[in-house]
């Protein structure tokens, strides 16, 4: 009995590999229309695997959804410091641009969380 040939699901493939090399080449409009198509879905699916298995899920009061929005905001606008000639992948670059994100994302919402209290509340404690 034949065995079947394993397809690849992989989402940050060499084409999205390719449209993040050529970004500075295009145009506005074909950067918006490259991005929508190839870009931001593996952006998407990178976001979500890295929150889950790096284990971030507690952020306060704010979704994921809104959490994961921000975070492909912000790798939107460093996809022009990307640099192929580094011989960096831009997964593993991009990879790395999330976990750094999230922990500046930690370190803002526990300042904001944990370092406000009132000195009466601490005086009465």
């Amino acid at each position: 009995m034949a065995r079947k040939k394993k397809t690849s699901n992989n989402y940050f493939d060499h084409t999205v590999q390719d449209a993040i090399i050529n970004w500075n080449s295009y145009t506005p409009n074909e950067k918006n229309r490259i991005f929508q198509i190839t870009i931001y879905p593996a952006f998407s699916k990178l976001v979500e695997n890295t929150f889950y298995l790096k284990k971030f899920t507690q952020f306060g009061y704010e979704s994921f959804s809104d959490l994961k929005t921000e975070c492909i905001t912000f790798l939107y606008t460093k996809i022009d410091n990307y640099d192929y000639t580094r011989g960096f992948k831009a997964f593993s670059f991009f990879n790395q641009i999330i976990i750094n994100w999230i922990w500046a994302k930690k370190r803002e919402i526990a300042t904001e969380t944990y370092g406000k209290t009132d000195l009466i509340a601490v005086d009465n404690y």
